[in-house]
């Protein structure tokens, strides 16, 4: 070994290539001016005070371990390696270093000193720092976004895998064993086919999907596989070299897009047999409704003529009697397409005030009483008490009419009973009757626009439509309990 009092003793501080002692430690005990001018002008450290460990690379560090000579070329980044303690600022905060390192001997104590022999070669290593400096970012960035360098050698059928989420550092892996310890057992075949293909064709680009295993995660993720072949100058062969990337975050959101997807398609369709539904009803009803209007129509157009050529009051009076309950009819189907419409434009009005029960109750009752006189049906009414309830009167009244004139259409003998049933949050209002009533599957669909569940009757389809809207609009609802031969019990519940 060289002797430290000697390297003192020559031009040491003449010497513009840094020049320090250290102890086991990396703690500086000797320097010359050089080094000393170099470091103090570039931060805010004394030199004694400068923790030198940071600024050497691995391979010198493991040489001082061993006594064992040593020279290096690295690069340091400052402020990445010790934060905010030092801030040397050199092309993106990288300095380009050459260090040569010899143990030496003190011949006052007998100890191994470390002794180094640094140069600043960034101006010189610009482009390689450059380099460098982009390298690490990009590694950087290919664990970040779970993307890996690959090389394949075809001749040797080795892989090699740097980067992705963990890191991958897997050089040499054959498609034997090795292979089985990153790539999903299900996927083996398919990985071992794919770089037996990319094998036989070193034409052309090859690509395919397998499962990698993450440690960080304790999961397989889906990598993109993706190969180019790589030519010398002369075009001859080299290796196949691409990435593999990471993509299971991305067929995530993709299936998650697709379910949204999905469910948007099923209920469009469902929407659209609606809609089909609704129109082939609606032709139904605009068929049967055609038909309705000519009768009244051909009646009153009938009548009309022969009341010109009648002298008779009586039959006059008569005919005259036809023609009103004509009008009457196409009334109630004009009336019942005209609030159709409202409802669907959103344009029905809501007078709410106070009313009675008991009045709603008697003004339906004492309406509908001469529509049984000539009838083998008895018109009932129970009430037990009366109350105050917030909401529209006539659209009330226009829900329960609907469903007396319906009772009173569908009973041929018996009995339509009107009734009231008070509770404290509500009421019940029930138009009962013993006529020939529906099937139980059926009473929910009664009220769907267009529903006609009996053709040999006359009328659209909207009445109980209607109703149900309306009762929407009044925060109640409706409904039906009936089976088919045992009468019907159409009711509207209201909040008190």
């Amino acid at each position: 070994m060289r002797i430290a009092e000697d390297i003192l003793s020559s031009n040491y501080d003449e010497i513009h290539i840094g020049q320090l002692f250290t102890d086991d430690d990396c703690n500086i005990i000797g320097y010359n001016k050089y080094v000393k001018d170099y470091i103090e002008a570039r931060s805010k450290f004394k030199i004694e005070e400068l923790p030198l460990k940071f600024a050497l690379s691995e391979k010198l560090l493991e040489a001082m371990k061993t006594y064992t000579p040593c020279c290096d070329s690295y690069f340091v980044n400052f402020d990445y390696v010790v934060a905010d303690e030092l801030k040397m600022k050199a092309a993106d905060n990288y300095y380009a270093y050459f260090a040569e390192y010899e143990p030496v001997v003190s011949r006052a104590t007998g100890k191994v000193i470390h002794y180094f022999v640094m140069k600043d070669v960034t101006e010189s290593m610009g482009q390689n720092i450059e380099n460098y400096m982009y390298s690490q970012k990009f590694h950087d960035l290919m664990i970040t976004l779970g993307v890996a360098h690959i090389d394949f050698m075809p001749d040797t059928m080795t892989i090699d895998v740097v980067g992705g989420r963990d890191n991958h550092n897997a050089i040499g892996l054959t498609l034997n064993s090795p292979i089985r310890s990153i790539i999903h057992p299900d996927d083996l075949q398919k990985a071992v086919g794919y770089f037996k293909r990319v094998a036989r064709n070193q034409t052309k680009k090859h690509s395919t999907m397998l499962r990698v295993y993450s440690e960080n995660l304790k999961d397989y993720r889906y990598f993109t596989f993706v190969l180019n072949p790589i030519r010398r100058p002369d075009g001859s062969f080299l290796k196949f070299s691409g990435f593999c990337i990471d993509v299971s975050d991305r067929l995530v959101e993709i299936k998650r897009h697709d379910d949204k997807l999905n469910i948007r398609m099923n209920k469009l369709e469902r929407e659209k047999s609606d809609v089909e539904k609704s129109k082939s009803k609606m032709d139904q009803m605009l068929s049967v409704m055609g038909h309705d209007l000519r009768s009244p129509l051909s009646t009153i157009l009938g009548f009309s003529e022969l009341m010109v050529n009648i002298d008779s009051r009586e039959e006059r009076e008569e005919m005259y009697g036809y023609i009103q309950k004509s009008v009457g009819q196409m009334m109630v189907m004009v009336n019942d397409i005209l609030e159709s419409t409202r409802l669907d434009a959103g344009t029905i009005k809501y007078n709410i005030s106070s009313c009675s029960v008991a009045g709603v109750v008697n003004d339906v009752y004492a309406a509908h009483q001469p529509m049984f006189k000539d009838k083998p049906i008895e018109l009932l009414c129970q009430l037990d008490e009366d109350v105050e309830i917030e909401t529209d009167r006539i659209r009330v009244l226009e829900i329960l009419n609907n469903y007396m004139s319906n009772a009173v259409k569908y009973t041929h003998e018996g009995s339509v009973t009107l009734t009231c049933e008070i509770e404290p949050n509500g009421c019940y209002f029930h138009v009962i009757d013993t006529g020939v009533g529906i099937a139980k599957k059926d009473c929910e669909k009664a009220f769907d626009r267009y529903e006609m569940l009996d053709s040999e009757v006359s009328g659209t389809g909207l009445g109980l439509y209607i109703c149900r809207e309306l009762a929407k609009g009044l925060g109640g609802k409706v409904g039906c309990i009936s089976d088919k031969g045992k009468g019907c019990d159409f009711w509207l519940w209201l909040p008190r």
